[in-house]
């Protein structure tokens, strides 16, 4: 039973969500005449079948349904089943970090941010770091988002997210030359990164460093050849620059 309750069914894993939706609501198995009320209506699909495992501990179950609830586009449902699971054991840090997914989808930053908060305190780690600073950062509280990167940093030096999410939100907050110390040490652990390339690019533009940001931008689009923010950026460093006939030829090489 541990070996299924700490981790996800094999129709999960699998990635059949339907049927792994089933098995969790199943083996939650609350009374069948308080069964909507207390976990939701179940999918015709999933009514009428044998329970399985007659004692299910519910606190993991409950989260395994909201990640599935939240995985199929229905946040407001995972959330409640997060919540439900949280109230079993209130300390458990990766509920937490996935009921801030959950808000987040949901469209409620302050309080996924609040959830992420919790997540950290529980100790939950880089990966409720990661998602607390990029919230903060959406929210525009740079201040706080470069202060939580740093520390996912800190956790995991070689995180190319932590340092590419470092350099957006120093930007964001006109300090543009650790801006582009940081995204470069993103590009450098994850050269394929097209958006932190276009990030580069544009705090070089704020610097007035306009040929490395040329140079960066095409960079970017050789990535990502759709990559529309990056070739309205490329535009505008060009006009800039009163050099438009210098990326033809670089343009045609990205493209």
């Amino acid at each position: 039973m541990q070996a299924f309750l700490r981790k996800p069914c094999a129709q999960h894993r699998a990635g059949r969500l339907q049927e792994a939706e089933c098995v969790y609501r199943r083996a939650v198995h609350p009374p069948p005449d308080d069964a909507d009320r207390r976990y939701g209506s179940p999918p015709p699909r999933c009514r009428g079948a044998r329970a399985v495992n007659s004692t299910p501990d519910d606190a993991d179950r409950l989260h395994l349904l909201g990640i599935v609830l939240g995985q199929t586009g229905r946040p407001a449902e995972a959330a409640t089943m997060i919540r439900r699971s949280l109230e079993l054991r209130p300390g458990h840090g990766e509920a937490w970090r996935n009921l801030g997914v959950a808000l987040a989808a949901g469209g409620d930053t302050g309080a996924a941010i609040s959830a992420y908060r919790r997540a950290v305190a529980c100790g939950d780690g880089l990966p409720a770091l990661l998602g607390l600073a990029v919230l903060l950062a959406k929210a525009r509280n740079f201040e706080e988002a470069i202060a939580v990167f740093r520390r996912a940093i800190d956790l995991k030096p070689d995180c190319a997210e932590a340092c590419a999410g470092l350099g957006a939100a120093l930007a964001e907050n006109g300090q543009y030359d650790p801006a582009v110390a940081a995204l470069r040490q993103a590009i450098e652990l994850k050269p394929g990164d097209a958006g932190a390339q276009a990030n580069l690019g544009l705090a070089l533009r704020q610097l007035g460093r306009l040929t490395e940001a040329i140079e960066t931008l095409c960079a970017a689009i050789a990535l990502k050849s759709d990559f529309a923010p990056a070739y309205q950026a490329l535009g505008a460093t060009l006009r800039q620059a009163r050099a438009a006939h210098r990326a033809i030829p670089i343009l045609r090489r990205a493209l």
